[in-house]
């Protein structure tokens, strides 16, 4: 199979792994969480399989349809009731799209708690991501 992708492509690539290595790191705190958040395309190749793996609900955070065209009218997929759930995210960002789905999850489960942010990345994390923005909440580097 051939992707065509500057980025997607080589996560493909090493797909199992980064299930592997995300599951295994996520699985100490399965009874911390009900519920697993992610965002755009590269979310979308990882989280529903780790959920699926660790027998989870996930939560889709849409892009804004400013953001680009998309296939539902709803903001966010997924389970109904939320009381804590983690991130999973690429971190080559500096956290925007953390910042994003901690938004859209704070305005329609207001009650949630984020957990944990789980970070994967097949460069490397994006040495400008800003930890520091989110002091209260413990990051994971996978």
């Amino acid at each position: 199979m051939i992707i065509r992708s500057t980025y997607l492509a080589p996560l493909f690539k090493r797909y199992g792994t980064v299930l592997d290595c995300l599951c295994k790191a996520i699985s100490k705190d399965l009874n911390s969480f009900d519920a697993i958040a992610f965002r755009g395309a590269s979310g979308m190749m990882i989280a529903p399989m780790v959920a699926h793996t660790l027998k989870k609900d996930f939560i889709l955070v849409r892009k804004e349809l400013s953001e680009e065209k998309r296939h539902s009218y709803y903001e966010l997929e997924g389970k109904e009731t939320v009381s804590n759930y983690i991130i999973i995210d690429d971190g080559i960002d500096e956290g925007n799209t953390i910042n994003k789905i901690l938004a859209a999850m704070k305005n329609r489960y207001r009650a949630s708690f984020c957990y944990k942010i789980f970070l994967y990345n097949q460069y490397g994390i994006n040495t400008d991501f800003r930890k520091d923005n989110y002091k209260k909440i413990p990051i994971v580097y996978t």
